[in-house]
């Protein structure tokens, strides 16, 4: 007589990335069920090893992996689980896994518990997985609060952004710190977007790639680069913060060592909003003073330039580089197109009256402005004192009560005003504007904006560049054969080339604020300011003198 020995199969599971990395889990649990198959006479024709992956779904490789040898296997086989919990962690799992175990021809076997096909025994098994369900929805809460305690304390509980890993510093066990070099890179990267040292996304990118940040070697999309970057810039750990709205974690400052202040952020923030004028880029060319300012008329890609050499003679071209569009590898003289760019900038030219009736609306439109700053200012510090009254009512309030709900609501209300007060209290930026002498900020732009073409023919090439990003609000758009098209101006010489008003009825133009435009005027200021030693000096007018200081030429 031949004794067939029947065959089994074995399914190990562990949740988490420690229990994968010791390995004790999953050795332990295959080596009891490998001694269950022995004491019962199975042969153990293969192992399924879940790692990392929770009990309470169905969503897991291995185990679809064994249902699928077992409906495959022309005899029944035994599936060894060393423990219920190993199946699954949830009730509704376990029974519709058991289900799918039986529907193979196949039946559940473990060393810690007999199953039978008798009432008591389904009742136990209900009950276990039950338990198995409650344990690891008790240890996910635990886990929740810890983290939830630790975001209220200032400390990041989730994955560290760019530029951290997990540390020790001083009292704090475990709390996010720099990490080295690739901090260093983000923090120049993140203050060279705020002051403009960067112009857009796609140079911090550039920047960033340049210096390997995103591994070397690469095969990403720049499009993906691009996405991370914006991700950083709106990064409040960065700054020091932190809140998590999902858990009613409400702003508050953070334990760890931020990279930059808040008010580099908040810039980086006004900055995505399209709330600055263009600035100057860090890598333009002297030969090319227009490059990345004026657009492909066909596909409206950045214009770039490029140089040959023949005989000792230098010959420069600008030329669209977009592979996709009709004009690539189609150049245009630098000459050419500089000339025809200097005949677009000999029709504006500002009018000396106008000129002066808007440098009083706007010294009169600032002054008004500052004076509201300060009532601003004072109406938020005395808002943010009667806010830590109502906390410090609240919280004697909160001694005295036992009803669960009243303190939650307490509590909440705790929570929102203490929100309030954070924001009050880090508002104190808006009041420095009115330090600026927005009077002489004017006169130095109009030395710049009053005829745009002496600027661009005495200039080097910063301030070439200058007057081009402060006279249109977007890049020009040039083609070949037709020349340049349609300019859109900036804010302040639109409003300056369309008024031909006496004074008196300046206040009244329909559509124009006198505040954005000091606003867009005051923004300039870092750009004039950077053109030290380039080729134009600047005088601030003294008390009585005339109100726009005249350009002079630096000695050769």
């Amino acid at each position: 007589m031949v004794t067939t020995t029947e065959e089994a199969v074995i399914y190990c599971r562990v949740s988490s990335a420690r229990q994968i990395q010791e390995g004790s889990g999953l050795e332990s649990q295959e080596q009891r069920c490998r001694s269950y198959a022995e004491a019962h006479g199975y042969s153990v024709v293969e192992v399924f090893r879940e790692e990392g992956v929770s009990g309470g779904t169905l969503l897991r490789p291995a185990i679809h992996q064994a249902l699928t040898f077992l409906q495959k296997r022309s005899s029944p086989t035994v599936l060894i689980i060393d423990d219920l919990k190993r199946l699954a962690r949830s009730v509704e799992t376990h029974i519709a896994l058991k289900a799918a175990v039986a529907k193979c021809g196949s039946r559940l076997e473990s060393p810690s518990f007999r199953f039978e096909d008798s009432p008591e025994s389904n009742f136990m098994e209900t009950v276990l997985a039950g338990a198995a369900e409650l344990e690891r929805n008790q240890n996910r809460q635990q886990v929740l609060n810890r983290m939830k305690a630790r975001l209220e304390t200032g400390h990041w509980a989730f994955r560290c952004p760019p530029g951290y890993v997990m540390g020790r510093t001083g009292a704090h066990r475990k709390v996010m710190v720099p990490d080295g070099g690739r901090a260093e890179l983000i923090r120049e990267a993140l203050t060279g977007f705020a002051s403009n040292r960067f112009f857009s996304l796609m140079d911090v990118q550039r920047f960033l790639s340049a210096h390997g940040f995103f591994g070397s070697g690469r095969r990403g999309s720049v499009t993906v680069e691009l996405n991370r970057v914006r991700t950083m810039m709106t990064e409040m750990l960065y700054a020091g913060c932190l809140e998590y709205k999902p858990w009613g974690i409400q702003l508050c400052r953070g334990v760890h060592e931020p990279l930059i202040s808040l008010e580099t952020f908040q810039k980086i923030q006004d900055k995505l909003a399209e709330r600055r004028a263009p600035i100057k880029r860090a890598s333009d060319h002297d030969e090319f003073p227009l490059r990345r300012l004026i657009s492909c008329g066909v596909c409206g890609h950045p214009l770039t330039g490029s140089g040959t050499t023949n005989k000792g003679r230098r010959y420069l071209y600008y030329h669209c580089y977009h592979k996709g569009c009709a004009e690539y590898g189609k150049t245009t003289g630098a000459d050419d197109l500089e000339r025809e760019f200097e005949g677009l900038l000999r029709r504006y030219h500002l009018k000396r009256p106008v000129l002066q009736a808007a440098r009083q609306m706007v010294v009169e439109t600032w002054e008004e402005e500052y004076r509201d700053m300060d009532n601003r200012a004072a109406a938020r510090q005395m808002e943010a004192g009667r806010i830590q009254g109502q906390v410090r009512e609240l919280t004697q309030k909160l001694v005295i009560l036992s009803n669960e709900t009243a303190i939650r609501a307490v509590e909440e209300s705790i929570v929102e005003l203490e929100r309030k007060r954070l924001i009050l209290t880090q508002k104190p930026a808006e009041a420095t504007r009115g330090d600026v002498d927005v009077g002489s900020a004017f006169d130095r732009v109009v030395c710049l904006l009053e005829d745009p073409y002496q600027t661009w023919k005495s200039g080097d090439t910063h301030n070439k560049r200058l007057i081009t990003q402060m006279l249109f609000d977007s890049p020009l758009t040039y083609r070949r054969k037709s020349g340049f098209g349609s300019a859109e101006m900036s804010l302040p010489y639109q409003v300056l080339t369309s008024l031909d008003t006496p004074k008196y009825r300046l206040v009244d133009l329909p559509g124009v604020s006198w505040k954005l435009f000091a606003e867009a005027i005051l923004s300039w200021l870092p750009m004039i300011d950077n053109t030290q030693g380039t080729g134009i000096l600047y005088r601030t007018p003294s008390p009585g003198a005339s109100p726009f200081a005249r350009r002079q030429r630096t000695s050769p």
